[in-house]
C-alpha cells in the first residue's frame, strides 16, 4: 500500500472536522444542550491545532531546514517543541471575549 502523502493526511483531517462542524450546527438547529455543543466546538478547535501542527512540521522539513544539516535528535526536539507549541499555545482570540 503507498504511504500517505501530505496532502492525502490534511484532506483526511479537514474532511473529519467539516464533518464536526456540521454535527455542531445540526445540534444547534435541535436545540441540544450549550454544553454538549461547546464540548464538540472545543474538539473542533483541537483538531484545528492539530493540522496546523502537522503543517507547521511540514514547513519545518521541508521548507525552513532543508538546506541545514540537521540529525535526527534535532529535528525530535523541534517536533516535541512545536507540540507542547500546540498543546499549550495562547486561546483562540475568539475564546478571549470579555464579559461585560
Amino acid at each position: 500500500m503507498p504511504e500517505k502523502t501530505l496532502a492525502d493526511e490534511i484532506g483526511t483531517r479537514l474532511r473529519r472536522i467539516e464533518g464536526q462542524v456540521r454535527g455542531v450546527q445540526k445540534m444547534l438547529e435541535e436545540g441540544r444542550e450549550c454544553e454538549d455543543m461547546l464540548t464538540q466546538t472545543m474538539a473542533v478547535r483541537s483538531a484545528l491545532d492539530q493540522v496546523g501542527a502537522r503543517l507547521m512540521e511540514y514547513h519545518l522539513d521541508r521548507c525552513l531546514l532543508a538546506d541545514f544539516q540537521c540529525d535526527d535528535e534535532h529535528m525530535e526536539s523541534l517536533r516535541r517543541a512545536l507540540a507542547l507549541w500546540t498543546r499549550f499555545g495562547q486561546p483562540a482570540p475568539a475564546m478571549a471575549i470579555p464579559y461585560e
